[in-house]
């Protein structure tokens, strides 16, 4: 997102409140980017500083409009994003919402939505569920935007030749599957259908198992339960675009998060998608996927693996070329 931006704007510089700069200074780290370390990625006395400061505030990307726990600070992120919006309108910053995501809100979270669209000098959504939802509750205008991660490409780096170099050593049949998992497994009542899955996959695959995100925890259980299965990182520290080159190198994906289905996308690999939260299935839409099914039938992925004939997808440029309006909608409110 930031060199989207960076190449939309110009010369710019990136304020971002954070607990953990260490962490995201590994991802992305320069001169124009000054990570603030905070209490909080919310509110507090550091952001508001930066917040004034600034010449804009960007809330985004991502699924940020949800009814989850409402009152746990702590967790959710509508109640902490309207005070930043309320305070941004006090000082006259302008806000924008960046290709977020929403869907399924109580009434409290739908009145503090509404107050938060109401204060927003733009908005913008990844799917077109997000915009029926935000159209429902405030009569601004709101702007189809797709995931800012179709805008990656792949990339080889010397950390996804190790992995794929540890891939290789574990390779016994002819054909090779990537399957990744969250933490959604063990929220759901589906565990048990899961690794029954991946264990009928492990007769026609050597099987890894892997989390789009640093800690490896849920993918480190399933894999130690199989036979047959292998762990694919012992930590992942890859960028979106490293993960597209890695799956670009497995015969056939299994995707769970919904990123990794973008990757998968990306990196023009066969792959089935798992949906699991409406986000989910308004990817698959917007790809036209046909190799799909709902977390709580996952019982038939070995089926539709087994169907997949190349790619059960189409190919949509304008959904990249939508991606990058995004980034000049942005750069047009600075002018």
């Amino acid at each position: 997102m930031m060199a989207n931006l960076k190449r939309a704007i110009g010369d710019v510089q990136f304020n971002i409140p954070t607990k953990n700069p260490s962490y995201l200074r590994q991802f992305e780290k320069g001169e124009h980017i000054n990570y603030i370390k905070s209490p909080t990625n919310y509110l507090n006395f550091e952001s508001s500083k930066s917040i004034k400061d600034s010449d804009i505030v960007l809330i985004g990307g991502g699924g940020l409009f949800f009814d989850r726990r409402i009152y746990n600070p702590f967790y959710n992120h509508v109640i902490n994003i309207d005070p930043i919006a309320r305070y941004s309108n006090q000082v006259g910053t302008p806000t924008a919402l960046f290709c977020v995501g929403a869907h399924r809100m109580n009434r409290v979270a739908t009145w503090l939505t509404k107050n938060i669209l109401q204060r927003s000098d733009y908005i913008s959504v990844r799917d077109h569920l997000s915009e029926q939802v935000f159209g429902s509750i405030a009569d601004e205008q709101i702007h189809f935007r797709p995931d800012p991660a179709l805008l990656l490409e792949e990339k080889y780096s010397g950390a996804v030749s190790q992995v794929l170099s540890a891939v290789s050593s574990k390779q016994q049949q002819a054909e090779r599957l990537v399957f990744f998992v969250n933490s959604v497994v063990e929220r759901s009542s589906v565990r048990s259908q899961v690794i029954e899955s991946i264990r009928d996959l492990t007769e026609q695959y050597d099987v890894f198992i892997g989390e789009t995100v640093t800690e490896q925890d849920h993918a480190r259980e399933i894999a130690s339960e199989i036979n047959g299965c292998h762990l694919l990182f012992a930590e992942n520290n890859l960028r979106g675009e490293e993960h597209i080159a890695l799956i670009s190198e497995f015969d056939i994906a299994v995707c769970i998060p919904m990123h990794s289905a973008i990757f998968a996308y990306k990196s023009k690999t066969p792959f089935v998608s798992i949906e699991y939260e409406p986000k989910v299935s308004e990817f698959n839409n917007l790809i036209s996927n046909r190799s799909r099914t709902l977390l709580s039938d996952i019982d038939s992925v070995p089926r539709i693996v087994k169907s997949i004939d190349g790619r059960n997808h189409k190919e949509k440029e304008e959904l990249e070329t939508l991606s990058k309006v995004a980034f000049q909608d942005i750069a047009e409110i600075l002018i």
